[in-house]
């Protein structure tokens, strides 16, 4: 993952010419907790533009390969935001995580009742 840094993974693929491509991007820094009641599943099979139906394979293909070390750097991300340390100076471009998880929480109990 050339170019990657902890809160931003760079979706990459190979082309024809054996260069790297870059695809687009996983802002970990912008990660939010959304409840599996309001996620829409995509169906890539469907889509209509064969361009970006092949953008998005590529995509998948790129998350499914580097799985682990998304995780990890998201866990990462994660710890490093909730111990809050100044001198990790892209800390300051994440979220609130904390927050974050209190609105969904909020939004969970809201919901139910």
């Amino acid at each position: 993952m050339s170019g990657s840094i902890v809160p931003i993974i760079r979706i990459t693929s190979q082309s024809s010419s054996g260069e790297l491509e870059l695809k687009g991007t996983l802002k970990l820094s912008n990660m939010i907790p959304v409840p599996a009641s309001e996620l829409t599943l995509y169906d890539m099979e469907h889509e209509p533009d064969l361009f970006y139906k092949a953008l998005i394979h590529k995509e998948m293909v790129f998350i499914h390969k580097n799985k682990n070390k998304i995780i990890q750097n998201a866990k990462i991300l994660y710890k490093q935001k909730k111990e809050n340390n100044p001198a990790i100076g892209y800390l300051k471009s994440t979220v609130d995580f904390s927050l974050l998880e209190q609105m969904h929480d909020k939004f969970i109990d809201k919901k139910s009742n």
